[in-house]
């Protein structure tokens, strides 16, 4: 009886990896390939994304001046040299950076046709921050269920431009409800977020992302390109050190922005925001999202968690003491 041939086995996938993750990097992915190969120079990026846009190019300030090109300087090299991204890490690198210049193009586009939202009043939010893994998610999941209180989604950190249209109200007799749910920048966003899932097998046991989950400032604040959100992805340390010295003032500026734009609709609630990296920069977070800190832990904050708010609030939560009888 003849022997039957010997099959190659192919090599296990990495733990917590499904098997066409290895192939995509072995550069078995067609068109996907040459994209990622691509260099990650600001003339290639800011090139596409203008192409993205049928814009002209205006220079640097298409995507707010020196104080972008000032953080791209340091991170694109830091990706290219120092993050030794697989073909498949190079691929979603790509997208997720043209993601922020081109939204960064639509807000800077926004705010010279409508100026006056630069100047739009944003309620002094609240603000849970706390180390990470101490329960910061849950709390400001759990503060978002309040209906005076607005949580930024993910879809709307992600691309938020133009507004969102407003919340339908109560009786669901306003069709807006109706809009929201065709945004397409909602599947645009699940897409995204969803793609950290299905690369690493087990991230939603750690933190589930999602387009209608409420969304951490850092995606904000990445539209400056000050953010923590390239130092928790990517192993990029001269850029890391290049954070820990920035002026942060950028940054939250943009923060502001986006949540500007978020509510230029109306009706206006408070914001109620989440992040650890605010324990970085708290003097800064106090000064341009004002408000006041309350010491201690609210009714069922995870250990290590902080929530900011205004002085009426800290006063009306304060419990009251009890009289003695007589």
């Amino acid at each position: 009886m003849p022997v039957p041939p010997v099959l190659p086995v192919p090599p296990a996938p990495a733990a917590g990896r499904p098997a066409w993750v290895a192939l995509v990097n072995d550069g078995d992915a067609g068109p996907l390939t040459d994209a990622a190969r691509r260099p990650f120079t600001l003339d290639d990026l800011l090139g596409e994304a203008r192409a993205r846009l049928g814009l002209p190019d205006r220079g640097p300030s298409d995507i707010g001046g020196d104080e972008t090109l000032e953080p791209l300087d340091v991170l694109l090299p830091a990706l290219e040299r120092e993050a030794h991204l697989t073909l498949l890490g190079r691929w979603l690198t790509r997208r997720f950076l043209l993601r922020l210049l081109t939204v960064r193009m639509h807000l800077e586009r926004y705010a010279r046709e409508d100026p006056a939202v630069r100047d739009e009043p944003v309620a002094a939010p609240v603000v849970v921050t706390g180390p990470p893994r101490s329960g910061t998610t849950l709390l400001h999941g759990l503060l978002a269920q309040d209906p005076a209180l607005r949580a930024p989604l993910g879809w709307e950190l992600l691309w938020p431009v133009p507004p969102p249209a407003p919340a339908a109200p109560a009786n669901g007799t306003d069709d807006t409800a109706d809009e929201m749910a065709d945004d397409p920048r909602i599947a645009l966003a699940e897409e995204e977020l969803r793609a950290f899932a299905a690369v690493r097998q087990n991230l939603d046991a750690i933190h589930e992302y999602g387009a209608r989950n409420p969304k951490e400032c850092l995606s904000a604040m990445s539209f400056a390109f000050r953010s923590e959100e390239f130092t928790a992805r990517y192993r990029v340390p001269s850029y890391a050190t290049w954070l820990r010295a920035c002026d942060m003032k950028p940054a939250y500026a943009m923060h502001r922005l986006v949540l500007a734009v978020l509510q230029r609709r109306g009706p206006r609630r408070r914001w109620v925001l989440k992040s650890p990296v605010h324990l970085h920069s708290l003097e800064r977070c106090a000064r341009d999202l004002p408000g006041r800190a309350r010491r201690g832990h609210p009714p069922g904050a995870a250990a290590g968690a902080r929530v900011r708010d205004e002085p009426g609030d800290r006063a009306a939560a304060r419990p009251q003491r009890r009289r003695r009888p007589g």
